[in-house]
C-alpha cells in the first residue's frame, strides 16, 4: 500500500508572541485564535484556509539560538504576482529583513527573514519547467506580462545550455538533470522552452490560473 503523506501544518518556537502574531497576521492575512497550552506555553494557531484549523503554530518559549537557527525555511504558496508584490511590501513594513526576490524559472519567489530571523518564502508556480537549482533576480517592478516573457526566455536559454552539456558530457549532464520531466517544447526566440509537466510542483493549467492578469 502506498501512503500519500501531505504536509498539513508546522509549529515553531518563538520569543515574542505579540510581534510574531502581528507579523504573520498582517503579512499573510491569516487569522489566529490563541489558547494556553501545556506547561504555561502559549500556542497561537494560524491559518489562511477555512478548511484547515491551523497551518502554522507559534509556540512561546524559544530559547536563545544566537549563531544558529534550526529552521531552514518556511514556504507559503500564493495566487498571483500581485499578491507577491503585496507580501513583499507588507513584510518590509512589518520589519522583515534580507528581502530577496528570485525567479526560479518554475516559480516566482520572495525570500525574507521574519522579525525573529526565520527564513520565509512566498511563491507561486510558473507554467514552465526549469531544472533546479536555478535562480535569477526577479524584478517585481515590471509588469506581469514582462515577467512572464522574461521567464520563458530564461527557460529557453537554460534548456539550450542543458542540451549543449548533454552533447559534450552525456553522462555528467544526465546525472545533473536528474528526473526532470519534459513536455512538448514551445518555440521562443528560436529555442525550445518546455512547459511544466504534471510532475512539477503543479500542473500548467493550475499554474496559469495563478498568473492573474499576466496574459491580459
Amino acid at each position: 500500500m502506498t501512503i500519500h503523506a501531505r504536509l498539513a501544518h508546522m509549529g515553531i518556537y518563538i520569543k515574542d508572541r505579540d510581534v510574531m502574531r502581528r507579523f504573520y497576521t498582517r503579512c499573510s492575512a491569516w487569522w489566529s485564535p490563541t489558547r494556553r497550552g501545556r506547561g504555561g506555553a502559549y500556542l497561537t494557531f494560524m491559518s489562511g484556509n477555512q478548511n484547515n484549523h491551523h497551518q502554522l503554530v507559534l509556540v512561546s518559549g524559544r530559547p536563545d539560538t544566537s549563531g544558529f537557527n534550526p529552521i531552514q525555511q518556511m514556504s507559503f504558496m500564493i495566487d498571483s504576482l500581485a499578491d507577491l508584490r503585496e507580501v513583499q511590501k507588507r513584510a518590509l513594513a512589518l520589519g522583515a529583513s534580507d528581502m530577496r526576490p528570485v525567479n526560479h524559472g518554475n516559480a516566482w519567489s520572495v525570500y525574507f527573514k521574519d522579525p525573529e530571523g526565520n527564513t520565509v518564502e512566498a511563491y507561486l508556480d510558473t507554467p514552465f519547467h526549469v531544472s533546479q537549482p536555478h535562480g535569477e533576480f526577479l524584478d517585481l517592478s515590471k509588469s506581469d506580462d514582462e515577467i512572464l516573457r522574461e521567464t520563458e526566455a530564461s527557460c529557453a536559454r537554460t534548456r539550450a545550455s542543458c542540451r549543449s552539456r548533454i552533447h559534450a558530457e552525456p553522462g555528467r549532464a544526465a546525472g545533473a538533470l536528474g528526473s526532470a520531466r519534459v513536455t512538448r517544447p514551445v518555440r521562443q526566440g528560436g529555442r525550445d522552452c518546455s512547459r511544466r509537466s504534471m510532475g512539477a510542483r503543479s500542473g500548467p493549467n493550475r499554474a496559469r490560473r495563478r498568473l492573474g492578469d499576466a496574459r491580459k
